[in-house]
């Protein structure tokens, strides 16, 4: 466990900014997590225990990451949308 909070402080020194988005993300992510859950629960009809839960948990931790690296997913997203672009105008021309 000292491990990954010694990665959290060294990046936090590396980029301020972190510390606060680190967890209001994953009070975000928590929160939709745990919507989504909730409402996969109601439309499968179980789990409404187990599946906000597992939401909540997954969304939180998917969150914390995000807010721990930030400039790294929004990378990752630009990457993926022109990858998307141009697997989409190469099906057009086929």
């Amino acid at each position: 466990m000292n491990f990954l909070k010694e990665i959290v402080k060294h990046r936090v020194k590396k980029v301020p900014i972190t510390d606060v988005l680190k967890d209001s993300f994953m009070g975000v992510g928590a929160l939709f997590g745990g919507i989504y859950g909730f409402k996969k629960s109601f439309e499968n009809c179980n789990g409404v225990v187990w599946r906000p839960t597992l939401g909540c948990v997954t969304g939180g931790a998917i969150g914390y990451t995000i807010g721990l690296f930030p400039f790294h997913t929004f990378g990752i997203l630009i990457l993926g949308d022109v990858t998307y672009t141009v697997l989409e105008k190469s099906k057009i021309k086929d």
